[in-house]
């Protein structure tokens, strides 16, 4: 039909798809954003793929994509935590001071 219609044209290009309609919102892929950025899970250091899956009510797999497709990796997050250690800052000073005559 595409090529009666308009011959060479009419089928050099695919015709539009809308494709599959999402399963999951809007709402619920923000939701995953918003915990993941601005919240902690109880008894953890950070978000794995099962709590924030059991939290929200979506699959692993899914929230996996919604992270991948933000680039985000909560596993992967750097911080700088200080020592309880009352000597911490004398041994501080003393391995900087290392590392400056080193250099």
């Amino acid at each position: 039909m595409r090529y009666a219609d308009s011959v060479i044209d009419g089928i050099s290009q695919d015709a539009f798809r809308p494709g599959r309609k999402p399963k999951i919102g809007s709402r619920k892929v923000a939701k995953v954003i918003k915990l993941t950025t601005q919240t902690m899970p109880e008894n953890a250091t950070h978000w794995s793929q099962g709590l924030m899956a059991e939290k929200t009510g979506i699959s692993m797999s899914s929230v996996g994509r919604i992270w991948k497709s933000h680039g985000f990796k909560p596993h992967r997050v750097s911080t700088f935590k200080l020592s309880n250690d009352e000597a911490f800052a004398e041994k501080l000073a003393a391995i900087v001071g290392l590392y400056v005559q080193q250099c």
